[in-house]
């Protein structure tokens, strides 16, 4: 039932950062879509500390891309498991900036949601690969 669960969770993980992750570096999948997240990522470029660095929308939107796309691929190769677990940590920590930008532009649940669904995906996975530990809990 794990294993299951950990293909299931995994092809979920994939497919959502695949698509999102390739959406981001080219608008021959979803013209629409693309022009969206560049919009967003105009909004995002705004956001401390990137404001202060003179982040280039375009350039933050195609690192993430590719950044999306690179752990996806690390995750589906096969590869040293060590480097699986890696490219996992990667994805939540782009959760992680996901989340923060969303709530630094006042962006509500619904439009968090995509990031929030992919970062409770990345920590099931994490937590089936045995990277985390479940909590102990004392009941003296």
């Amino acid at each position: 039932m794990k294993k299951a669960i950990l293909y299931i969770s995994t092809g979920l993980l994939c497919f959502m950062f695949g698509m999102g992750g390739l959406v981001k570096l080219t608008p021959a999948i979803s013209p629409d879509t693309y022009n969206e997240m560049k919009s967003h990522f105009r909004e995002y470029a705004r956001v401390p500390p990137f404001n202060k660095i003179g982040l280039d929308p375009s350039l933050f939107m195609l690192m993430v891309g590719i950044v999306e796309v690179s752990c996806v691929a690390a995750i589906l190769l096969p590869i040293n498991l060590k480097q699986k677990v890696l490219a996992t940590w990667v994805l939540v920590g782009v959760m992680a900036g996901a989340l923060y930008m969303h709530f630094m532009v006042g962006d509500g649940l619904k439009e968090a949601m995509p990031a929030i669904m992919c970062s409770v995906l990345c920590v099931l996975r994490l937590f089936l690969l045995g990277s985390i530990d479940p909590p102990k809990i004392r009941l003296d």
